[in-house]
């Protein structure tokens, strides 16, 4: 899988798009990316005492446990409202998908290993939300709907920690993020296309 990411839409290892991601993130001590893929702002950063990934490719969770990171094979949105203790989302569907979607780790689950890690002020966190761009499905072995979409940003505007979405900008997301600061970082793909890649925060 992470072989066909080579050839995906993103833009996190682009000359300049790391560095300016980089350059917002206050001192913390944990770092949490719920969609790992290949963590590239996590191995390039200053690493903090903690760092957290989510993932549910066997070859993303081995990379990043290559980089000393801690990894859970499971649904990062799910891991975010086990961890900081969120509302439950009340859309059925979307609590079928995470349901449907689970897979816990062995010999133990999400939900307490996320008590168990939550020993660090949440003002020390950051959460680094890079999901799959939005209407950019083609690449991804999870499918995500405009439901995923809505569930993230019903869990990023609960967050006690600083936190941050990278993405494209789409209707969607202009709308259901409004009023969040952004940065806009002009970059190329992978695919040789001329992008902006946006950071709501």
């Amino acid at each position: 899988m992470l072989e066909q990411m080579k050839n995906i839409a993103g833009t996190k290892g682009g000359s300049g798009v790391w560095q300016q991601i980089i350059s917002q993130i206050p001192p913390i001590d944990v770092w949490i990316e719920p969609f790992w893929g290949r963590g590239t702002i996590a191995t390039k950063m200053r690493r903090p005492a903690c760092v957290i990934g989510c993932d549910q490719d066997l070859d993303a969770l081995s990379h990043g446990r290559d980089v000393g990171a801690l990894m859970f094979e499971t649904d990062g949105l799910k891991f975010m409202r086990d961890y900081f203790r969120l509302a439950a989302d009340d859309a059925s569907g979307a609590q079928e998908r995470q349901i449907l979607r689970h897979r816990p780790v062995p010999r133990s689950t999400p939900s307490r290993d996320a008590a168990r890690l939550g020993g660090f002020p949440s003002r020390r966190h950051f959460v680094y939300f890079d999901p799959p761009y939005h209407e950019v499905r083609d690449y991804y072995e999870i499918k995500w709907t405009d439901l995923d979409h809505l569930e993230l940003f019903r869990i990023f505007r609960q967050m006690p920690c600083y936190s941050a979405i990278s993405g494209y900008r789409t209707p969607l997301y202009e709308r259901e993020l409004a009023g969040f600061r952004t940065i806009d970082i002009p970059t190329v793909n992978r695919a040789g296309r001329r992008v902006i890649e946006t950071l709501w925060m």
